[in-house]
C-alpha cells in the first residue's frame, strides 16, 4: 500500500522545502535558506537533546535559521497522532506552555 520507502526524502510543501529523513542530520540540504527538516530515530532521549542544542546553537552563535523537527509519534506535541506541516512548524509554541 506505500508508493514508495525511502530513507532520505526532499520534498516542497506551499513552497517550502523540507528534508525528510529518520536520523536527525544537523547540516542538512538548504538549511541557511530556511528549510525545514522533520526526523525521528531519537525518541525523545539525550539525543534529541543533542539535536535541540545544535538547533539553539545555530541560531544563537551563527545567526543561522535552524528548522529541525523530531516528529517522532511519542513526542508531547505530535501525542502519537499525524501533524500537519503547519502544526509541527508551530510545535515548540506549544511545548512550553
Amino acid at each position: 500500500m506505500f508508493i514508495e520507502i525511502v530513507d532520505y526524502k526532499e520534498i516542497k510543501i506551499n513552497g517550502n522545502d523540507i528534508i525528510l529523513s529518520h536520523y536527525p542530520i544537523p547540516c542538512f540540504n538548504r538549511h541557511y535558506y530556511g528549510a525545514y527538516h522533520f526526523y525521528g530515530h531519537v525518541h525523545n532521549s539525550f539525543e534529541w537533546n543533542m539535536m535541540q542544542r545544535v538547533k539553539y546553537e545555530m541560531v544563537a552563535l551563527y545567526d543561522k535559521p535552524c528548522n529541525m523537527f523530531n516528529v517522532g509519534c511519542m513526542i508531547p506535541y505530535m501525542n502519537y497522532t499525524p501533524r500537519t506541516f503547519e502544526e509541527i512548524i508551530h510545535s515548540e509554541d506549544k511545548e512550553n506552555v
